[in-house]
């Protein structure tokens, strides 16, 4: 392996990226600055340092493309910067935004949208072109919300749905349209890195079990991983399906022929009912509403997963 170009830059560098057509790379240290580098050439073309001047702030993580450097800090604060001046356009601090350091990042391709996760658990949207607050992406009360340090963020081809992992074993994906959560896949341990595969509807994760790479297809329903199954699979919508209709089938033909049900059977409605018996038209009613109330119970048992079929594919 040739070493191509040597750069001189922080004594510890812990982020870096290239710009999008790769000709800049972008590395922040622990000493608080972000460093923009020509790589053809090797030579520095900027160094960028917040207003805090000689108070360390420490740089988790760099998102750049053409038009747009983002730094996340350990302070709390996310700074706007452009690559080709070195100015600092934007520093987003304080609340509604994160109250603990930042961890990872992803910006729109148009460069207008920051979506950044904290060591606070929450999730924020921003305008990093005016640098307002969009939306808060947390839900406090909710079982689907995350309740550990947000570690990766990805962002869906059509910006419609963002993906984020987090040390509460959990993969969670996000409707943006509508600030919403849409899909929980559990984990066995930490998720620290994601990636969407491309432009299909398609998550792969890792995360600390050591048990190597899953799959989330969020279309299906499916994940393959080596650990236990985290998602519901497109079979068990049909095998309810199959169930409820089932149900409605015996009930449709137990009802013609019985007009009550129980201990004893009358023949006709113009006799009194007798003990333990029910109207047949009481049949017709539960025939209908033993369907519903499997739906509830499931959607119930089971309201940490939600259905992504029609809204992706």
């Amino acid at each position: 392996m040739k070493t191509l170009v040597h750069l001189s830059s922080h004594n510890s560098s812990d982020s870096l990226t290239f710009s999008s057509d790769g000709q800049l790379l972008a590395s922040g240290g622990l000493d608080g600055l972000i460093q923009v580098w020509d790589v053809s050439s090797g030579s520095l073309k900027h160094t960028l340092e917040g207003p805090e001047g000689g108070i360390e702030v420490i740089i988790q993580y760099i998102n750049y493309n053409q038009q747009t450097i983002c730094t996340g800090s350990e302070d709390a604060s996310l700074r706007i910067w452009n690559p080709k001046s070195g100015e600092n356009l934007h520093v987003i601090r304080g609340h509604p935004y994160h109250t603990e350091g930042l961890t990872c990042s992803t910006i729109t391709s148009d460069s207008t949208l920051a979506i950044t996760g904290s060591k606070d658990n929450y999730v924020r949207v921003v305008n990093i072109t005016t640098g307002k607050l969009l939306s808060p992406l947390w839900v406090v009360t909710s079982l689907l919300a995350h309740t550990d340090s947000i570690e990766c963020i990805g962002l869906g081809q059509s910006f419609q749905w963002a993906a984020t992992g987090s040390m509460d074993h959990r993969l969670i994906i996000w409707d943006l349209q509508h600030s919403s959560v849409r899909l929980t896949c559990e984990h066995e341990d930490g998720v620290t890195c994601l990636e969407w595969l491309g432009s299909s509807s398609r998550v792969a994760t890792g995360c600390m079990d050591g048990r190597g790479m899953r799959e989330v297809q969020l279309g299906q329903h499916t994940v393959r991983s080596h650990g236990r199954e985290v998602a519901r699979t497109h079979m068990h919508d049909w095998l309810m399906l199959l169930l409820l209709v089932a149900i409605e089938i015996v009930m449709d033909v137990i009802h013609p022929f019985y007009r009550f049900v129980g201990k004893d059977m009358m023949t006709d409605l113009k006799y009194p009912l007798k003990e333990n018996t029910v109207p047949f038209w009481a049949v017709q009613i539960y025939s209908s509403l033993l369907p519903i109330l499997v739906i509830l119970f499931i959607y119930y048992r089971r309201r940490d997963v939600y259905d992504l079929h029609h809204g992706i594919l």
